[in-house]
C-alpha cells in the first residue's frame, strides 16, 4: 500500500517540483525542434538554401527608373558602364553601390554673394536648366556628385563669377538707371564663361538666351 500525499508540500519538495516541471518544459520546447530538424533535413535545407537566394537577389536587384541614367559605383568610383531606364541591374550588395542620374533637364537656382572692386557684396541671382551627356554620366558623377547641377554652380561658375565680378564696382552692378548696358555686358559675359564650362565637362546648357541672372544688394 503507497504511503498517502501530503496535503501541502514543504519549501524543500516544492523547489524539486518546481526544477523538475521547469527541466521537462525546456526539454520539451527545445528537443522537439531539433528532432524535425533531423528528421526532415534535406527540406530544411532546401527551405534556407531558397530564402538565402531570394534576400540575395531582393537585395542584389536594381531596377533603373524611367527616366534616369544607372550608374554602378565600386569602391566609391563610378565604372564606365551606362545603363538605360527600364534596365535591370545586377550588383554585389557587399561591394558595389548604385546610384542614378536625371536624364531631363534640371532647373537650378544660384544665390551667392560676392565682392566687388570697391569691397562691397553683391548678390548674384540666377536660375539655370542643365542636362547631362548620357555617354559621359560616369565622369559627370565623379565630378559633381548625383546632384550635378548644384556641384557643377559651386564648382566651376563659382569661380567664374568671381573673377569678373570684382573688376566692377557695386554701383556698376545694381544701379540699373545708370548702368544697364554694363550690367548685360557683364550678365553676357557671365553665361559665355557658362557656357565654355558647360562644354568642357560635357553638360548641355539648356535654352542658354533665356537665362536668369541679376545683381541684388544683399538681404542680410
Amino acid at each position: 500500500m503507497s504511503a498517502p500525499v501530503p496535503a501541502t508540500l514543504s519549501r524543500s519538495q516544492k523547489l524539486v517540483l518546481g526544477t523538475r516541471v521547469t527541466r521537462y518544459m525546456l526539454t520539451r520546447t527545445f528537443q522537439t525542434p531539433l528532432y524535425a530538424i533531423r528528421r526532415n533535413r534535406v527540406n530544411f535545407l532546401l527551405f534556407a538554401s531558397t530564402f538565402c537566394l531570394a534576400g540575395s537577389l531582393w537585395f542584389s536587384v536594381r531596377k533603373i527608373s524611367a527616366g534616369c541614367v544607372g550608374l554602378l559605383i565600386n569602391d566609391g568610383k563610378a565604372q564606365p558602364h551606362v545603363f538605360d531606364g527600364g534596365m535591370m541591374l545586377l550588383t554585389n550588395p557587399l561591394k558595389d553601390s548604385y546610384v542614378s542620374m536625371r536624364l531631363s533637364p534640371v532647373l537650378k537656382r544660384f544665390i551667392r554673394t560676392y565682392k566687388t572692386a570697391d569691397n562691397k557684396d553683391v548678390e548674384i541671382h540666377m536660375r539655370i536648366a542643365l542636362q547631362i551627356k548620357l555617354h559621359w554620366a560616369p565622369e559627370i558623377w565623379t565630378n559633381f556628385g548625383r546632384d550635378f547641377g548644384r556641384g557643377f554652380l559651386e564648382k566651376e561658375f563659382d569661380i567664374d563669377a568671381r573673377q569678373v565680378l570684382k573688376n566692377y564696382t557695386f554701383s556698376e552692378l545694381t544701379d540699373t538707371k545708370r548702368h544697364s548696358d554694363l550690367q548685360m555686358q557683364v550678365i553676357e559675359e557671365l553665361k559665355e564663361r557658362l557656357n565654355d564650362a558647360c562644354a568642357f565637362h560635357h553638360l548641355i546648357l539648356k535654352d542658354p538666351h533665356e537665362i536668369e541672372m541679376e545683381f541684388r544688394t544683399p538681404m542680410f
